[in-house]
């Protein structure tokens, strides 16, 4: 399986990719917060 790190990367490049960064412009910590939520 993959390590902590790696599946953390790969879930918020997940969830990243399923909103549109043209939309609005949000830090770090707010996206990560948005992606805890789903």
């Amino acid at each position: 399986m993959s390590t902590p790190s790696a599946t953390n990367v790969e879930f918020m490049t997940s969830c990243i990719g399923e909103q549109d960064p043209t939309s609005q412009v949000v830090t770090p910590r707010e996206l990560i917060e948005s992606c805890a939520k789903l």
